[in-house]
């Protein structure tokens, strides 16, 4: 009888160890499950990241490009408003100074 109780003494000890053991591989699991969902994360986070920096410095050069083509296109009306300018000035001298003498308003 005794060895009776001590087989189910022993088969519960043994069923204890592996109820922990089991416990035990489940919170290493889990927390090898929760490391590999925080190191995807951060990896997307990363990939992302790098995604909006470039578009962020393709806008910028598209910007700069198209900033730097008006700014050329206004110094070239300025270049042909001042061209213009100078070859009707005696022109429109002439035009000012007769209405000037003239008495036109």
């Amino acid at each position: 009888m005794d060895d009776i109780i001590q087989k189910i003494i022993d088969f519960e000890t043994n069923a204890q160890s592996i109820v922990n053991t089991a416990r035990e591989e489940r919170r290493t699991y889990e927390e090898t499950i929760r490391l590999d969902i925080e190191a995807y994360r951060n990896e997307a986070a990363e990939r992302n990241k790098a995604k909006i920096e470039n578009y962020a410095l393709q806008m910028k050069k598209e910007a700069d490009e198209t900033i730097k083509h008006l700014e050329d296109a206004a110094k070239l009306k300025i270049a042909q408003m001042q061209m213009t300018a100078a070859s009707h000035k005696n022109e429109w001298i002439e035009q000012l100074l007769k209405k000037i003498i003239n008495g036109e308003g």
